[in-house]
């Protein structure tokens, strides 16, 4: 079957102030996250704030969220997005996350952050996006392919506590 069961109109621009059209997992991911006001989160690679700004509106825009993304551009995005859903708890960073907590960091509204300073973490890292849009043409290189484990290593490290 390859024509579509029923003719749907594109969304693109369509009340843009009142929807925010995310894919399931990126919504289903915000509610197992489970943020409740007054909790300090950090997304991690939060661009381009879809996750972010759901997770600010699940907390009522009660707390912190920190998103980080390495491009100034890619936060510029972010804040965008929070400032046109009026979300004053979220706090944008051009950063690598690879580098966001540090045990020698005080804890300011500025990254580096201490050690378990979040309530909870978001990381939807880096991947080859393979699960999503498989395709037989793929013209990812098996090097492309194998840099996502180790990135995706490092940002978990930075963020997990031995309990």
């Amino acid at each position: 079957m390859t024509s579509p069961v029923y003719v749907a109109p594109s969304l693109s621009d369509i009340l843009p102030s009142v929807v925010f059209p995310q894919n399931l997992p990126s919504v289903i991911c915000s509610h197992v996250l489970d943020p409740q006001p007054n909790n300090r989160v950090l997304d991690m690679c939060a661009a381009p704030g879809g996750k972010t700004t759901h997770i600010a509106t699940l907390m009522r825009d009660q707390g912190l969220v920190i998103a980080f993304d390495k491009g100034q551009g890619r936060v510029e995005r972010i804040q965008s997005n929070a400032s046109k859903w009026n979300l004053k708890s979220v706090r944008a960073f051009p950063y690598d996350a690879t580098k966001s907590c540090a045990i020698d960091a005080d804890g300011d509204p500025f990254p580096p952050f201490p050690p378990e300073y979040f309530d909870r973490v978001l990381l939807d890292a880096p991947c080859s996006g393979l699960g999503q849009k498989p395709s037989v043409f793929n013209k990812m290189s098996a090097r492309e392919l194998s840099s996502y484990p180790p990135l995706q290593r490092k940002l978990l490290a930075q963020v997990m506590v031995e309990k």
